[in-house]
């Protein structure tokens, strides 16, 4: 994405002017633009209903060039999108989304006309739902016209969508930058984003939480485990004498280790099993925050209980097992 709006007046004539040289450059696909700024949202919404209906919405309004919904692979689900070779679609045509359309009663038939900001509008097509702004958020309802149905939506303009191929894309992007310089505007710096990138930023926050809660639960499970460890050293240590004498009774190694383990598979399992239904409200919470979620699966609980097992065993058992080499006669000669 190019920025536009703050260079020209007009922004849209200022993008035709230029449009089929960017075209010509290798590695660029296609060329668009529009009022929406993908990953962030829209700079216009409005409200309206259909005639004789008690249903309304209040739509985010994105005008475009032809092509706008085939250069980013939108799916139209009932009637066409806008061409170039239909007068009506510069003047009246208009398309809605899914959102928009269940906004309104969940039925907008095609060649439904409506007022609009004291402007008839046609409907010629419906769009399926698509991501807006941020994926956390939910697709809001969103009219499609344009850019010369109204004409003061072309100074809601912010950039100039550019399509390149990916296996050319630093020549492309350097070539564009020249032609920015030589052609557009040398005083201004050449600035670009990648709509995907844009998207992944919103989740920037997440990704930052998910780095600093991996280093945490890493030391929380490394002083955990040194506990666990202090805890067996000091109670199966307490009870050498124990240990002896069932020794010399001939109780075999795996039944001692079975002996000093057993208390502390009862203790992992009673807090595991305490953390359980927190942990689940907790995360429960925490996804409400988006719009579009994952359910919590019973894997990753599976998973933390083998984990928390089989850790617990290694250490209680490297303490177990020393045990069971003790010196008898130490503990004994006394008895």
């Amino acid at each position: 994405m190019l920025p536009a709006s703050r260079y020209d007046v007009n922004s849209y004539k200022f993008y035709e002017a230029f449009k089929q040289d960017l075209l010509k450059i290798p590695g660029v696909v296609d060329v668009n633009v529009s009022t929406a700024d993908l990953g962030y949202g829209s700079g216009s919404t409005s409200g309206f209903s259909l005639n004789n209906s008690k249903f309304s919405t209040q739509a985010h309004n994105i005008a475009f060039d032809f092509g706008y919904f085939k250069m980013f692979g939108m799916e139209i689900l009932e009637g066409r999108d806008l061409s170039a070779n239909i007068a009506s679609d510069t003047i009246e045509n208009v398309l809605l989304n899914e959102r928009a359309v269940s906004d309104l009663g969940g039925k907008v038939p095609l060649g439904t006309i409506f007022d609009w900001n004291g402007q008839k509008m046609n409907v010629v097509g419906i769009v399926k739902n698509f991501n807006l702004s941020s994926p956390q958020e939910k697709v809001p309802p969103m009219l499609f016209m344009h850019m010369n149905t109204v004409n003061w939506m072309q100074s809601n303009i912010n950039n100039i969508q550019v399509k390149i191929k990916p296996e050319k894309a630093d020549k492309t992007i350097a070539a564009l930058e020249e032609f920015w310089k030589a052609k557009i505007n040398p005083n201004v710096p050449f600035e670009y984003e990648f709509v995907d990138k844009k998207f992944q930023n919103s989740y920037g926050t997440y990704t930052r939480q998910q780095a600093m809660f991996k280093i945490l639960n890493i030391l929380v499970v490394v002083i955990a485990m040194f506990g666990l460890f202090a805890l067996a050293s000091f109670s199966i240590e307490r009870r050498y004498k124990e240990i002896a004498v069932r020794k010399v009774l001939g109780a075999e190694t795996p039944v001692l280790l079975k002996i000093l383990t057993k208390q502390y598979m009862y203790l992992a399992l009673t807090g595991f099993v305490l953390a359980l239904v927190p942990s689940y409200i907790l995360m429960q919470k925490w996804l409400e925050n988006f719009a579009y979620r994952i359910e919590i699966s019973v894997i990753p609980y599976l998973v933390a209980f083998v984990l928390l097992f089989v850790l617990t065993l290694l250490v209680v058992l490297s303490k177990a097992f020393s045990a069971t080499r003790i010196n008898l006669l130490r503990f004994l000669k006394y008895e």
